[in-house]
């Protein structure tokens, strides 16, 4: 009867266990806010000046109000895209089923919001908040052609870190100049972290979802 029951114990244990995949993803993208930090020691702007204290509630809030109402443009947008009869897209389509949804179509809401939370904050520490600002300069000295080539460098980078197709590289280059306009207007790293996240928690949701039931 032992016996029996031990098979049952180690199947359970493995289904509370984290996915091996859930861990490497949220580690990955958490390792980009950490390497945003660590290069700012040696060279360029600390992303963290950017971030609301945790006793700034106020701005704390508005950051993370302003970001999700930011992120319906976003999902808005890659909805007329996807929509677009045009083979490049579709192929982004096929391409992100059989690379992502695969992988993540047994993941539960809540580990998948871990997962967009944690691409939200280490993309966003790296691409905005380090790497824009770096090129940037300090706000109060910020110049219009100085800027521009920030964002528009940043972005392309940013893209670059997504090359699951060539749309999929412009497609998220255009996203990335979108986020950083949030941080020119809002000065707010918070509002750019939180678009960021609610963008992806949304559309891993919807798309696992539609894979699961098809």
């Amino acid at each position: 009867m032992e016996d029996d029951d031990e098979p049952l114990e180690q199947e359970s244990k493995r289904n509370q266990d984290p996915p091996p995949v859930l861990l490497t993803a949220v580690g990955l993208e958490l390792a980009l806010g950490l390497a945003a930090i660590l290069l700012s020691w040696a060279w360029g702007a600390d992303p963290r000046e950017r971030v609301p204290r945790i006793h700034e509630y106020g701005e704390l809030a508005r950051g993370i109000g302003f970001g999700i109402l930011a992120a319906v443009p976003m999902l808005l947008l890659i909805q007329l895209v996807e929509r677009l009869p045009i083979d490049s897209i579709r192929d982004l389509r096929e391409e992100t089923e059989e690379r992502l949804l695969g992988m993540l179509s047994g993941f539960s809401v809540s580990e998948l919001g871990l997962i967009s939370l944690a691409a939200g904050v280490g993309e966003e520490l790296l691409f905005r908040g380090w790497l824009m600002m770096s090129l940037a300069g300090p706000i109060e000295h910020w110049q219009t052609p100085t800027l521009v080539m920030a964002i528009v460098l940043s972005s392309i980078a940013f893209g670059l870190a997504h090359p699951i197709t060539p749309a999929y590289v412009v497609v998220t280059a255009v996203i990335g100049v979108y986020l950083a306009m949030l941080l020119v207007w809002s000065g707010n790293l918070l509002v750019p972290i939180a678009a960021h996240a609610f963008y992806d928690f949304v559309q891993l949701v919807v798309a696992t979802r539609a894979e699961r039931s098809e």
